[in-house]
This record gives C-alpha cells, structure tokens and sequence, in this order.
C-alpha cells in the first residue's frame, strides 16, 4: 500500500512541475477542451464510487449536501472556496 501511495504521490509531483513549466506553451486550453478535465473526472469517480458501496441513500444524502454547500458558499463567497468546503464537508459527514 505504501508503494501505491508513494507511486501516486511523486506521479502528482512531477506532473504538477511539468505542467507549471510547460502549460504556459498551451496558449487556448478551451480549445483543446482542457478546461473541462478536471470537473469531467469527478462524476466518473462518484460513479465508480456508488457503485463499489452498498450504501446508495447515504452517498446520495452526502452528494446532495455536498452540493448545497458548494452551491451556497459560491454564491456567498466564490466558486473555488465553494468546491473545497464542500469537499471537506463531505469527507467529514462521509466518514
């Protein structure tokens, strides 16, 4: 497990430091639909998710809240903090 997890940790790494040193030659991400990587992995996660649990109700009680909360703090606030509250809110309620 501490291999996975290592394996996983220095991929993040050198991947975090190649795009910080060669992202800025990509001049429109919108056009290469780069934009929309990121929030297009999570439903796949969420779907891969449920489907491994036993427990549907509880994960869409959890989705939901987490939606509410991410929906509230954005118009509060901003739409980064919302997605980052809600995600610690959902880990905490998750757990």
């Amino acid at each position: 497990m501490h291999g996975l997890n290592l394996t996983a940790y220095l991929n993040w790494s050198l991947d975090n430091i190649a795009g910080a040193f060669l992202g800025q030659w990509i001049a429109d991400p919108e056009q290469w639909g780069l934009d929309f990587a990121l929030p297009a992995m999570f439903p796949g996660l969420l779907v891969l998710t449920i489907q491994s649990r036993n427990t549907l109700l509880t994960d869409i009680l959890v989705g939901a809240a987490a939606m509410l909360i991410a929906v509230g703090v954005s118009v509060l606030r901003s739409p980064s903090i919302g997605v980052i509250i809600a995600t610690a809110a959902a880990s905490t309620i998750e757990c």
